[in-house]
């Protein structure tokens, strides 16, 4: 069994860390909407254009650095 990525959810206009985990932990604490899978949802969070709220960055566990 592969590793989990490690999301790390930021406050788009401040830079404030709001949420750190893997996608299950993120899904369980409501910060990604139902229905999305973590990855799917940070693409599209990260490629909006308007009323952007987090910017989202994922990483494999012995890369992260955090």
């Amino acid at each position: 069994m592969g590793k989990a990525n490690l999301y790390t959810v930021k406050d788009y206009l401040t830079g404030e860390v709001l949420a750190k985990g893997t996608a299950g932990e993120l899904e369980a604490s409501g910060i990604v909407p139902r229905g999305y899978h973590t990855s799917e949802w940070a693409k599209h969070e990260n490629n909006r254009m308007r009323d952007r709220k987090y910017n989202i960055c994922g990483h494999r566990p012995p890369l992260c650095g955090v």
